[in-house]
């Protein structure tokens, strides 16, 4: 009976143990999730964010996609384009302030998205450089320094492009990814010859 009871309370010592350490898992999981979804619809706000601005002002967006100057414009005009360009930096630099909350493919699909508007639009680059000796946004000279040494794309985007030629591998789509398009330009797969028992002409072999 001594033993009994002893082994109970040692079996109920090691239950509540395992239950308050499955708490704390649960518990720091379920606060994990909320901020990685808190920080992830910060990112998308700011975003959206710009595009409101661009369905106010479609007339603004060459500036930005377009690769257009808005240098010869006039200075409203000029004037609209540049606040417009200190928001989406002011906004690129929170997006990548929070990058470590971010996983690995999300990660590196907004450190491209970013470089890319800083790539096209020339106002952009522009304030963005007279501006980044001055510690102004830290958080993007981080990342122009990671794309500098080849640290942005190293696993992120390979991973991606990976997963979506898997994809494309078992799902019956006639367009390919442009990846996979350029790997075949640059390696093209030999032609496989017909079988032995059709001859050129042959309708089950579509020969000519």
């Amino acid at each position: 009976m001594t033993n009994f009871t002893f082994g109970s309370t040692e079996t109920i010592a090691a239950l509540a143990l395992l239950a308050s350490v499955t708490s704390l898992v649960l518990s720091w999981r379920n606060a994990h999730h909320t901020a990685r979804i808190t920080t992830y619809r910060s990112a998308t706000d700011l975003t959206l964010d710009i595009d409101h601005v661009f369905v106010e002002k479609p007339e603004l967006r060459q500036y930005f996609y377009g690769g257009v100057d808005a240098a010869g414009e006039s200075a409203d005009r000029q004037a609209q384009v540049e606040a417009l360009a200190e928001l989406m930096l002011d906004c690129f630099e929170c997006i990548w302030d929070i990058r470590r909350t971010y996983s690995r493919v999300d990660r590196g699909s907004w450190g491209r998205f970013v470089l890319d508007m800083l790539g096209t639009s020339p106002v952009l680059s522009r304030m963005y450089g007279e501006r980044s000796g001055q510690d102004w946004y830290p958080a993007l000279d981080e990342l122009m320094w990671a794309e500098a040494n080849g640290k942005v794309d190293a696993r992120t985007i390979q991973a991606v492009r990976w997963l979506r030629r898997l994809w494309g591998a078992s799902t019956p789509d006639p367009a390919p990814e442009p990846a996979a398009a350029d790997a075949a330009v640059s390696r093209p797969e030999p032609a496989a010859p017909p079988p032995a028992d059709v001859r050129p002409g042959d309708r089950t072999g579509h020969g000519s």
